[in-house]
């Protein structure tokens, strides 16, 4: 049955979906005796009311509405409405869920535009830490509206954090472009990484200690053999997930604190996978018996760092690693990681190749664009 209203999907950020585009093409008979070319014109009919509803700020299109249209298509049967219902939501909510993002998009570029013209924005690239922040102060001074960890935020927050900056401010950009990248629809930090004109800072290699050299070792796409006195890195091998989960347990309750005083409470616990016998759930009893904090998967641990970190790589993580992952949850440890390796030659093999697909955003050519006109308008006052 039919309600009193057809309600307007909010949208969602599934850009990939969009690549097929259109309705379903015309099919056999449906159930009920509604053909695919009934529902198809039901649909076409529908999405536009849901597209004109969502522009006018509307969350129901009255049923009265929807008959109406659909009688001017000469489709006048609930059956084919209700038919065409499933396809909608999934396909409307897509159009409308790229509408809203191109728009934040568009608010994006014009912010940044605005800012390049008065020289009030500036990128500061580079592995999170004192040096960067730093390099962040140098860069924006006291005053300056900073967007810390800037590679984890996508379109729509970056729209939001423009919005909050006041018109005359200095905004800096501060990320690290080797990082796992937002979780939701777009990498605007690289994307305007890749815009000239924009000034960019880098944050100067730190080559002292083990881990420093093996981070800038895996940005360059390599795990190099390092010298490593001090211990800041070890590696523990293991042969299955139950050995991980044991030797996980040890480096909480004895090694780490032993080997470099930093208590349990201190010693942080990634993973790739949260199931399986060595994700995060299956660790979780190793870790709530020493007091230390609850395991968290890499994506969860973006924007935090710990004074120590014991990543677990069991073997069943080795069709998920990449470059991005690796980097990640190794650049989490300020003073030590362990590394509990059960994934053998994939470790390297994901660290050589970066497997992540890049997700573009259009902000490259609106700002190239937009900074034509503004010089295209300087020079009409000019002259």
């Amino acid at each position: 049955m039919l309600s009193d209203g057809v309600a307007v999907p909010a949208g969602g950020p599934a850009m990939d979906a969009v690549g097929g585009g259109g309705l379903p093409g015309p099919g056999s008979p449906r159930v009920g005796g509604v053909s695919r070319d009934e529902e198809n014109a039901a649909a076409a009919v529908l999405l536009g009311l849901l597209e004109t509803a969502a522009r006018d700020g509307h969350t129901v299109v009255p049923l009265t509405v929807v008959r109406a249209a659909l009688a001017g298509r000469g489709v006048e049967c609930d059956d084919a409405l209700e038919g065409a219902r499933a396809d909608v939501a999934v396909f409307a909510g897509t159009r409308l869920g790229l509408r809203r993002l191109l728009d934040a998009e568009d608010r994006i570029a014009r912010a940044v535009a605005t800012r390049m013209a008065g020289g009030r924005i500036a990128l500061v690239a580079g592995p999170a830490g004192e040096r960067r922040d730093d390099l962040v102060t140098q860069v924006g001074g006291d005053g300056a509206a900073v967007a810390d960890d800037a590679q984890s935020l996508d379109v729509e927050a970056f729209a939001a954090f423009f919005e909050s900056c006041g018109t005359d401010e200095m905004v800096v950009l501060a990320g690290d472009p080797d990082e796992l990248g937002s979780p939701g629809p777009g990498d605007v930090f690289a994307s305007l990484l890749a815009v000239d004109g924009i000034p960019r800072y880098d944050v100067p290699d730190d080559g002292a200690g083990a881990l420093a050299q093996l981070l800038a070792g895996i940005r360059r796409g390599e795990l190099p053999r390092i010298e490593d006195p001090d211990r800041q890195v070890v590696v523990v091998p293991v042969a299955n997930a139950a050995e991980a989960v044991h030797r996980v347990s040890q480096l909480l309750a004895t090694s780490i604190p032993r080997a470099f005083g930093i208590p349990p409470a201190e010693i942080q616990v990634l993973c790739p996978l949260r199931r399986g016998p060595g994700g995060v759930l299956a660790l979780r009893d190793a870790v709530a018996t020493v007091g230390a904090p609850a395991p968290r998967t890499i994506h969860e641990a973006v924007g935090y760092r710990w004074p120590a970190v014991v990543v677990v790589f069991s073997p069943e993580c080795a069709g998920v690693l990449t470059r991005q992952l690796v980097y990640t949850a190794l650049s989490r440890a300020e003073r030590h990681v362990s590394i509990v390796h059960g994934v053998g030659t994939a470790l390297a093999g994901a660290v050589r190749s970066i497997a992540t697909r890049p997700r573009r955003t259009t902000l490259r050519e609106r700002l190239t664009q937009l900074t034509a006109d503004q010089r295209l308008t300087q020079l009409t006052a000019d002259g």
